[in-house]
């Protein structure tokens, strides 16, 4: 696969999650909307809305920390690193992209061996009576997600960090 084809392909697979994360959250908002009508207005509770608006958060969350990183917005402190000089500024660059690698790398393994041994207990939610797993499995994907992004920034000689503009809260 050319270096090309994999920043189209993470292009897209970028714009898919964002969809879903818009799609998930927007199906939470109604969700518990919806149980706040039927146990304030209506008199009964939705027992499954709650444990299943939880396992959407936690999708919505996690695949947001994914396109945070895409996008440059977790929050850093950038200002020692464009005060050194442009070499100083490459090797910074090369060491924050190995550590974070390495952390998710071992977010990623810790992540599917939890997930596997969940599997493995046969482990059910209470009230959905589906596998814990699909609520675990959130951060191995979004470790992933975040791997192979960070080969994106890796192939475009990028950063991770915003460097190039400053950004500002305007509280207007």
């Amino acid at each position: 696969m050319s270096v090309n084809m994999f920043i189209k392909f993470t292009d897209v697979l970028g714009f898919v999650i964002e969809k879903l994360v818009a799609i998930g959250t927007g199906l939470m908002l109604i969700v518990v909307s919806c149980n706040v009508f039927a146990r304030y207005i209506l008199k009964i509770g939705l027992t499954w809305a709650e444990e299943f608006s939880l396992l959407l958060f936690v999708w919505v969350v996690f695949l947001g920390s994914y396109l945070a990183l895409r996008k440059k917005s977790h929050l850093a402190l950038t200002f020692m690193i464009k005060k050194l000089s442009p070499r100083a500024t490459l090797i910074s660059k090369i060491i924050i992209l190995s550590l974070v690698a390495l952390f998710l790398l071992a977010l990623l393994i810790g992540g599917i061996e939890f997930v596997s041994k969940v599997v493995g207990m046969n482990q059910k939610t209470p009230l959905l009576g589906i596998s814990a797993a699909w609520a675990y499995a959130s951060l191995p994907a979004s470790a992933g997600l975040m791997l192979i992004d960070l080969v994106r920034v890796a192939c475009l000689k990028d950063h991770i960090l915003p460097l190039e503009e400053e950004q500002s809260i305007d509280f207007k």
